[in-house]
């Protein structure tokens, strides 16, 4: 009860900011270090559907139970925007909007996470999370007029020579996307139902990982600044 009461406070104290900041930043290095040689060994597709994203909300599902305030995950992911702007990473090219990304999927995963019952909460940041991150970022590329998402989609087509040999969406819509619509919207839905499954398998490791830190002193010394 005292925990779920000092959760409704949503003012973040300098040492919430620093720690959400160190893990976004933990979850950058890991990312930049990581990605590439998974590209490279399981083609771009398998890496960021089944493995990438997956890893990002286990970081983010542990620090959402440790800072358990409204507002976390969107502080999380902006910081995360902001400093993968020079990189790759959130996007294929460096740019501002990578902070647009971070923000949006935040705001949304917060909403998601007012569901207090944790089994059901892991299967919905699992499904509805994935679907959420991939259709926002896919749209935020489309409104910078970036060629990201037509690249990715051909990635998935087998008629495509970039085809990535596994994962194949061409029986089930028009490849590859060009601009919005209804084959935009289905491609966004089936990337996040094929990343659903690792990431509720991930956001349940971070749980786990938090039930282990939680009755240490170290928490319990966290838990008195908010």
């Amino acid at each position: 009860m005292q925990r779920e009461g000092k959760s409704k406070k949503n003012n973040f104290k300098l040492p919430e900011v620093i720690f959400i900041s160190l893990i976004s930043i933990t979850n950058f290095i890991l990312d930049l270090l990581v990605s590439p040689v998974l590209k490279l060994v399981l083609t771009h597709i398998i890496a960021g559907l089944i493995i990438m994203v997956p890893l990002n909300f286990l970081l983010l599902y542990l620090t959402r139970n440790i800072v358990d305030k409204k507002g976390t995950c969107t502080l999380y992911l902006t910081i995360f925007g902001l400093i993968s702007i020079p990189s790759p990473l959130f996007g294929g090219v460096a740019g501002p909007y990578k902070i647009l990304v971070g923000f949006c999927i935040g705001v949304i995963l917060d909403l998601v996470f007012i569901i207090k019952k944790n089994i059901l909460r892991i299967i919905c940041i699992g499904i509805i999370g994935s679907i959420i991150w991939w259709t926002i970022t896919f749209s935020i590329w489309e409104l910078f007029d970036l060629p990201f998402v037509t690249a990715f989609s051909n990635l998935l087509n087998a008629t495509n020579p970039n085809f990535n040999g596994i994962l194949d969406f061409s029986a089930l819509l028009n490849l590859p996307i060009n601009g919005f619509g209804i084959d935009f919207f289905i491609f966004s839905l089936l990337c996040g139902l094929v990343s659903s499954i690792p990431v509720i398998l991930c956001s349940s490791i971070g749980y786990y990982i938090f039930k282990k830190i939680e009755p240490t002193a170290v928490y319990q010394r966290f838990q008195i600044i908010q």
